[in-house]
């Protein structure tokens, strides 16, 4: 597993744009998950720097990923939004993803929704399609994507951590339905 986050990727810093350089990074790993032989390659959230990210900072993405497909056609790729990216502007490419394959793209949850599970556990396959493990794939998770409601007295940000956690219980308990036997990763975009 190479586990990485917050690239936010299109950041300018006092005015420079860093796109040239943010492309030497993915190229840079793109060559570590091909030389190290890695399974998967975890992203846990702020993939962009705000939420509306430029063109150009959505291309590179874009071609990281098609490029990481054709160099490393093994390794699975997940990525999750953080706090910084939009959970609809990151998921707009989840059809693209799905079609290259290994490419999992979790913009946001609702807990509530009938396919959360299915979207939120990635099973983690060796070239023959075997599971290898299984990835909670969770990316900030704001009060409204969880069924939160606070007991009598118990402050909102309690109740969140609890909601939080039974949350990450059940996505739990589904990687081990999908994987037995085998290890599971919890990745998620904390604050």
């Amino acid at each position: 597993l190479l586990h990485t986050s917050d690239w936010h990727l299109g950041l300018d810093l006092a005015g420079h744009g860093r796109l040239e350089e943010q492309a030497r990074v993915l190229d840079w790993l793109r060559g570590q998950c091909r030389e190290l032989g890695v399974d998967a390659l975890l992203v846990a959230g702020d993939v962009f720097d705000v939420a509306n990210p430029s063109s150009a900072a959505q291309r590179l993405l874009a071609d990281f990923l098609v490029d990481l497909c054709r160099d490393c056609p093994r390794v699975t790729a997940i990525l999750t939004g953080g706090n910084h990216d939009s959970a609809l502007r990151l998921e707009i490419a989840r059809p693209y993803g799905q079609a290259l394959g290994r490419i999992h793209l979790v913009g946001g949850l609702d807990e509530r929704a009938p396919d959360v599970e299915d979207k939120a556990v990635v099973v983690i396959r060796d070239g023959g399609g075997a599971a290898l493990g299984a990835c909670l794939a969770v990316p900030f998770m704001r009060v409204g994507d969880l069924d939160c409601r606070p007991a009598e007295g118990e402050p909102l940000a309690q109740a969140y951590e609890r909601s939080l956690a039974a949350f990450h219980g059940r996505l739990l308990r589904r990687a081990r339905e999908l994987a037995p036997g085998k290890p599971v990763v919890g990745m998620g975009h904390l604050t």
